[in-house]
Protein backbone atom coordinates (compact mmCIF):
# COMPACT_ATOMS: atom_id res chain seq x y z
CA UNK A 1 0.00 0.00 0.00
CA UNK A 2 3.10 2.09 0.87
CA UNK A 3 4.39 1.57 -2.55
CA UNK A 4 1.42 2.55 -4.28
CA UNK A 5 1.21 5.85 -2.76
CA UNK A 6 4.86 6.94 -3.23
CA UNK A 7 4.71 6.10 -7.00
CA UNK A 8 1.88 8.27 -7.25
CA UNK A 9 3.71 11.33 -5.81
CA UNK A 10 6.69 10.85 -8.02
CA UNK A 11 3.95 10.83 -10.78
CA UNK A 12 2.08 13.80 -9.61
CA UNK A 13 5.68 15.87 -8.98
CA UNK A 14 5.79 15.00 -12.59
CA UNK A 15 2.91 15.95 -13.83
CA UNK A 16 3.58 19.54 -12.33
CA UNK A 17 6.98 19.78 -13.73
CA UNK A 18 5.57 18.90 -16.51
CA UNK A 19 2.87 21.42 -16.64
CA UNK A 20 5.40 24.20 -14.93
CA UNK A 21 7.63 23.70 -17.67
CA UNK A 22 5.07 23.71 -20.77
CA UNK A 23 3.38 27.56 -18.63
CA UNK A 24 7.18 28.44 -18.74
CA UNK A 25 7.18 27.83 -22.65
CA UNK A 26 3.92 29.28 -23.03
CA UNK A 27 4.78 32.48 -21.08
CA UNK A 28 8.18 32.76 -22.89
CA UNK A 29 6.23 32.55 -26.34
CA UNK A 30 3.98 35.29 -24.62
CA UNK A 31 7.09 37.48 -24.46
CA UNK A 32 8.39 36.81 -27.65
CA UNK A 33 5.26 38.13 -29.06
CA UNK A 34 4.81 40.92 -26.43
CA UNK A 35 8.59 42.21 -27.69
CA UNK A 36 7.66 41.65 -30.91
CA UNK A 37 4.74 44.11 -30.69
CA UNK A 38 6.47 46.01 -28.65
CA UNK A 39 9.58 46.71 -31.54
CA UNK A 40 6.76 47.36 -33.98
CA UNK A 41 5.17 49.78 -31.97
CA UNK A 42 8.31 51.33 -31.41
CA UNK A 43 9.18 51.64 -35.35
CA UNK A 44 5.50 52.94 -35.53
CA UNK A 45 6.48 55.37 -33.44
CA UNK A 46 9.80 56.24 -34.78
CA UNK A 47 7.66 56.91 -38.63
CA UNK A 48 4.94 59.05 -36.41
CA UNK A 49 7.44 61.49 -35.32
CA UNK A 50 9.57 61.32 -38.56
CA UNK A 51 6.01 62.11 -40.24
CA UNK A 52 5.36 65.10 -37.89
CA UNK A 53 8.26 66.63 -37.70
CA UNK A 54 8.40 66.78 -41.62
CA UNK A 55 4.73 68.22 -40.96
CA UNK A 56 6.13 70.78 -38.86
CA UNK A 57 8.83 71.74 -41.42
CA UNK A 58 6.55 71.82 -43.96
CA UNK A 59 4.45 73.94 -41.79
CA UNK A 60 6.81 76.10 -41.14
CA UNK A 61 8.15 77.14 -44.62
CA UNK A 62 4.49 77.66 -45.64
CA UNK A 63 4.30 80.08 -42.70
CA UNK A 64 7.15 81.94 -43.51
CA UNK A 65 6.40 82.08 -47.10
CA UNK A 66 3.26 82.91 -46.11
CA UNK A 67 4.47 85.97 -44.19
CA UNK A 68 6.50 86.82 -46.97
CA UNK A 69 3.94 87.79 -49.47
CA UNK A 70 1.97 89.51 -46.67
CA UNK A 71 4.83 91.62 -46.41
CA UNK A 72 5.30 92.15 -49.94
CA UNK A 73 1.80 92.77 -50.57
CA UNK A 74 1.54 95.27 -47.74
CA UNK A 75 4.67 97.23 -49.07
CA UNK A 76 2.85 97.35 -52.76
CA UNK A 77 -0.41 98.46 -50.98
CA UNK A 78 1.59 101.60 -49.49
CA UNK A 79 3.58 102.06 -52.72
CA UNK A 80 0.17 102.28 -54.11
CA UNK A 81 -1.27 104.67 -51.63
CA UNK A 82 1.71 106.75 -51.89
CA UNK A 83 1.15 107.04 -55.88
CA UNK A 84 -2.67 107.25 -55.49
CA UNK A 85 -1.89 110.37 -53.21
CA UNK A 86 0.34 111.76 -55.23
CA UNK A 87 -1.53 111.23 -58.36
CA UNK A 88 -4.49 113.30 -56.76
CA UNK A 89 -2.60 115.77 -55.76
CA UNK A 90 -1.38 116.24 -59.10
CA UNK A 91 -4.91 116.65 -60.54
CA UNK A 92 -6.04 118.97 -57.81
CA UNK A 93 -2.99 121.08 -59.09
CA UNK A 94 -4.17 120.75 -62.40
CA UNK A 95 -7.67 121.75 -61.56
CA UNK A 96 -6.65 124.78 -59.71
CA UNK A 97 -4.12 125.64 -62.73
CA UNK A 98 -7.22 125.42 -65.01
CA UNK A 99 -9.71 127.28 -62.98
CA UNK A 100 -6.65 130.46 -62.64
CA UNK A 101 -7.43 132.86 -65.30
CA UNK A 102 -4.14 133.14 -68.11
CA UNK A 103 -3.11 129.85 -66.18
CA UNK A 104 0.51 129.01 -66.87
CA UNK A 105 -0.63 126.00 -68.27
CA UNK A 106 -2.43 127.60 -70.51
CA UNK A 107 0.04 129.13 -71.62
CA UNK A 108 2.54 127.00 -71.97
CA UNK A 109 0.40 125.10 -74.14
CA UNK A 110 0.18 127.89 -76.33
CA UNK A 111 3.98 128.43 -76.75
CA UNK A 112 4.43 124.77 -76.98
CA UNK A 113 1.57 124.65 -79.97
CA UNK A 114 3.92 127.68 -81.01
CA UNK A 115 7.39 126.00 -80.80
CA UNK A 116 5.74 122.95 -82.62
CA UNK A 117 9.29 120.65 -82.76
CA UNK A 118 12.90 121.89 -82.14
CA UNK A 119 15.73 121.64 -84.71
CA UNK A 120 16.98 117.92 -84.90
CA UNK A 121 19.91 116.36 -83.40
CA UNK A 122 21.79 113.14 -84.57
CA UNK A 123 24.57 112.95 -82.14
CA UNK A 124 27.52 114.30 -83.98
CA UNK A 125 29.36 115.87 -81.78
CA UNK A 126 30.57 118.81 -83.44
CA UNK A 127 26.94 120.44 -84.32
CA UNK A 128 26.55 119.25 -80.21
CA UNK A 129 27.35 123.14 -78.72
CA UNK A 130 25.35 125.23 -82.10
CA UNK A 131 22.39 122.83 -81.31
CA UNK A 132 22.27 123.28 -77.72
CA UNK A 133 22.82 126.77 -77.76
CA UNK A 134 19.57 127.30 -80.38
CA UNK A 135 17.77 125.08 -78.02
CA UNK A 136 18.27 126.82 -74.50
CA UNK A 137 17.67 129.65 -76.64
CA UNK A 138 14.32 129.09 -77.39
CA UNK A 139 13.58 127.64 -74.05
CA UNK A 140 14.90 131.06 -72.77
CA UNK A 141 12.10 133.02 -75.25
CA UNK A 142 9.28 130.29 -73.66
CA UNK A 143 9.78 130.32 -69.90
CA UNK A 144 6.38 129.58 -69.17
CA UNK A 145 6.78 125.79 -70.81
CA UNK A 146 6.70 122.81 -67.93
CA UNK A 147 9.69 120.87 -67.55
CA UNK A 148 8.27 118.02 -69.03
CA UNK A 149 7.62 120.05 -72.20
CA UNK A 150 11.06 120.86 -72.80
CA UNK A 151 11.98 117.01 -72.10
CA UNK A 152 9.59 115.82 -74.80
CA UNK A 153 10.27 118.19 -77.45
CA UNK A 154 13.92 117.55 -76.73
CA UNK A 155 13.70 113.85 -76.99
CA UNK A 156 11.63 114.49 -80.17
CA UNK A 157 14.41 116.09 -81.74
CA UNK A 158 16.75 113.13 -80.57
CA UNK A 159 17.64 111.21 -84.07
CA UNK A 160 19.47 108.35 -85.03
CA UNK A 161 22.54 107.75 -82.54
CA UNK A 162 21.57 110.64 -80.72
CA UNK A 163 18.06 108.83 -79.45
CA UNK A 164 19.59 105.61 -78.93
CA UNK A 165 22.13 107.41 -76.38
CA UNK A 166 19.00 108.35 -74.94
CA UNK A 167 17.06 105.52 -74.74
CA UNK A 168 20.22 103.65 -73.47
CA UNK A 169 20.46 106.30 -70.28
CA UNK A 170 19.40 105.66 -66.82
CA UNK A 171 16.40 106.87 -65.72
CA UNK A 172 17.80 109.53 -62.91
CA UNK A 173 19.93 111.26 -65.76
CA UNK A 174 17.10 112.33 -67.68
CA UNK A 175 14.19 112.73 -64.80
CA UNK A 176 14.24 116.55 -65.39
CA UNK A 177 15.56 118.65 -67.88
CA UNK A 178 18.81 120.23 -65.81
CA UNK A 179 19.73 116.57 -65.71
CA UNK A 180 18.64 116.18 -69.15
CA UNK A 181 20.61 118.79 -70.40
CA UNK A 182 23.91 117.99 -68.31
CA UNK A 183 23.85 114.60 -69.40
CA UNK A 184 23.98 116.02 -73.42
CA UNK A 185 26.49 117.72 -72.51
CA UNK A 186 28.71 114.85 -70.90
CA UNK A 187 28.27 112.90 -73.59
CA UNK A 188 28.31 115.26 -76.34
CA UNK A 189 30.33 118.46 -75.00
CA UNK A 190 33.48 117.72 -74.51
CA UNK A 191 36.02 118.53 -77.56
CA UNK A 192 35.46 114.45 -79.18
CA UNK A 193 33.82 111.93 -77.39
CA UNK A 194 35.28 108.61 -76.69
CA UNK A 195 35.43 107.16 -79.69
CA UNK A 196 36.88 110.05 -81.44
CA UNK A 197 39.71 110.24 -78.67
CA UNK A 198 40.31 106.37 -79.23
CA UNK A 199 40.82 106.65 -82.57
CA UNK A 200 43.14 109.39 -82.50
CA UNK A 201 44.97 107.90 -79.93
CA UNK A 202 45.97 105.00 -82.49
CA UNK A 203 47.14 107.29 -85.16
CA UNK A 204 49.55 109.05 -83.02
CA UNK A 205 52.92 107.31 -83.08
CA UNK A 206 57.10 108.48 -81.20
CA UNK A 207 59.93 107.51 -83.37
CA UNK A 208 62.88 109.06 -83.46
CA UNK A 209 61.98 111.02 -85.97
CA UNK A 210 59.15 112.31 -84.07
CA UNK A 211 58.87 115.99 -82.58
CA UNK A 212 57.45 115.29 -79.57
CA UNK A 213 55.64 118.81 -78.54
CA UNK A 214 53.85 117.98 -81.83
CA UNK A 215 53.22 114.52 -80.77
CA UNK A 216 52.59 115.06 -76.89
CA UNK A 217 50.16 117.74 -77.89
CA UNK A 218 47.99 116.00 -79.84
CA UNK A 219 47.70 113.17 -77.40
CA UNK A 220 47.45 114.60 -74.28
CA UNK A 221 44.06 115.87 -74.65
CA UNK A 222 42.84 112.32 -75.88
CA UNK A 223 44.28 110.55 -73.26
CA UNK A 224 42.78 113.22 -70.46
CA UNK A 225 39.67 112.65 -71.64
CA UNK A 226 39.96 108.40 -71.51
CA UNK A 227 41.73 108.41 -68.02
CA UNK A 228 40.50 111.05 -66.17
CA UNK A 229 42.38 111.52 -63.08
CA UNK A 230 43.83 107.56 -63.16
CA UNK A 231 47.68 108.38 -63.58
CA UNK A 232 48.52 104.54 -64.65
CA UNK A 233 45.94 104.08 -66.95
CA UNK A 234 47.42 107.29 -68.96
CA UNK A 235 50.94 106.47 -68.46
CA UNK A 236 49.92 102.85 -70.26
CA UNK A 237 48.38 104.59 -72.95
CA UNK A 238 50.98 107.14 -73.96
CA UNK A 239 53.94 104.26 -73.63
CA UNK A 240 51.74 101.98 -76.11
CA UNK A 241 52.21 104.91 -78.77
CA UNK A 242 55.65 105.36 -77.63
CA UNK A 243 58.21 103.44 -80.11
CA UNK A 244 59.80 100.59 -77.94
CA UNK A 245 63.36 101.68 -78.75
CA UNK A 246 62.57 104.70 -76.85
CA UNK A 247 60.28 103.23 -74.51
CA UNK A 248 62.87 100.29 -73.19
CA UNK A 249 65.28 103.65 -71.66
CA UNK A 250 61.94 105.22 -70.11
CA UNK A 251 61.22 103.06 -67.24
CA UNK A 252 58.04 102.61 -65.35
CA UNK A 253 57.52 104.41 -61.61
CA UNK A 254 55.39 103.12 -59.40
CA UNK A 255 52.69 105.87 -58.17
CA UNK A 256 54.28 108.18 -60.91
CA UNK A 257 52.20 111.44 -62.06
CA UNK A 258 51.79 111.39 -65.76
CA UNK A 259 53.24 114.90 -66.31
CA UNK A 260 56.78 113.96 -64.39
CA UNK A 261 56.43 110.61 -67.03
CA UNK A 262 55.78 113.11 -69.75
CA UNK A 263 59.02 115.35 -68.80
CA UNK A 264 61.37 112.22 -68.28
CA UNK A 265 60.41 111.12 -71.14
CA UNK A 266 61.07 114.44 -73.52
CA UNK A 267 64.05 115.03 -71.71
CA UNK A 268 65.25 111.00 -73.25
CA UNK A 269 63.48 112.13 -76.72
CA UNK A 270 65.99 114.73 -76.47
CA UNK A 271 69.37 113.65 -75.58
CA UNK A 272 68.59 110.61 -78.04
CA UNK A 273 67.57 113.07 -81.04
CA UNK A 274 71.00 114.85 -80.26
CA UNK A 275 72.98 112.03 -80.32
CA UNK A 276 71.19 111.09 -83.70
CA UNK A 277 71.54 114.28 -85.35
CA UNK A 278 75.39 114.42 -83.71
CA UNK A 279 75.90 110.78 -85.71
CA UNK A 280 74.20 111.29 -88.73
CA UNK A 281 76.15 115.04 -89.11
CA UNK A 282 79.63 113.06 -88.52
CA UNK A 283 78.52 110.27 -91.11
CA UNK A 284 77.51 112.88 -93.76
CA UNK A 285 81.29 114.55 -93.01
CA UNK A 286 82.63 111.00 -93.72
CA UNK A 287 81.11 111.10 -96.54
CA UNK A 288 82.03 114.25 -98.17
CA UNK A 289 85.76 113.29 -97.32
CA UNK A 290 85.29 110.44 -98.97
CA UNK A 291 83.90 111.65 -101.88
CA UNK A 292 86.27 114.94 -102.21
CA UNK A 293 89.78 112.68 -101.90
CA UNK A 294 89.09 110.97 -105.63
CA UNK A 295 88.46 114.21 -107.12
CA UNK A 296 91.82 115.84 -105.76
CA UNK A 297 93.73 112.94 -106.96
Amino acid sequence: MEQSIQVSAEQLQNAEITELRDQLIQDESQFQSAAEEHQEALSKLELLKFRCESETNKNTKLTMQITTIENTMLKRELELSNIKAELYQRINNLHSEIKAPGSAIESSDRGIKTISRLPTFEGKTISFNRWINGVTEIFENYPNLKDFQKRALVVEALKDSAREWYEAEPDSNISNWPSFKEALHSQYGSLESIDQALERIDTLKLTMKSDFNSFIQQIRPSIKLISGDNNTLAIAMLRKQVDTEIRKYVPKVANEPFEKHEKRLKSHMHDSQAKFSSHFSRSNNMDIDTLIAPILN
